[in-house]
């Protein structure tokens, strides 16, 4: 595991059959004044389905933060 992502703040991983992976905090990151809370903000606003909406989320968090594994499962 990558030690610079353990420093960085992270909160908690979740473990899937598919391997590790790190665990958004969609409503702490909604608060935030900036571009990644206001994509939050309005994805939790939109009218869709709950996985639908975890999986923009993720991707879309996912692309912010500069990553290129964007598929989600």
């Amino acid at each position: 595991m990558n030690a610079e992502l353990l420093q960085g703040g992270l909160d908690r991983l979740v473990l899937s059959l598919d391997g590790v992976r790190i665990a958004y905090d969609f409503e702490a990151i909604k608060l935030e004044p900036t571009v990644r809370g206001q994509f939050v903000r309005d994805v939790l606003d939109a009218e869709l389905e709950e996985a639908e909406r975890e999986r923009i989320l993720v991707t879309g968090l996912r692309a912010l933060d500069g990553r290129t594994d964007l598929e989600v499962s």
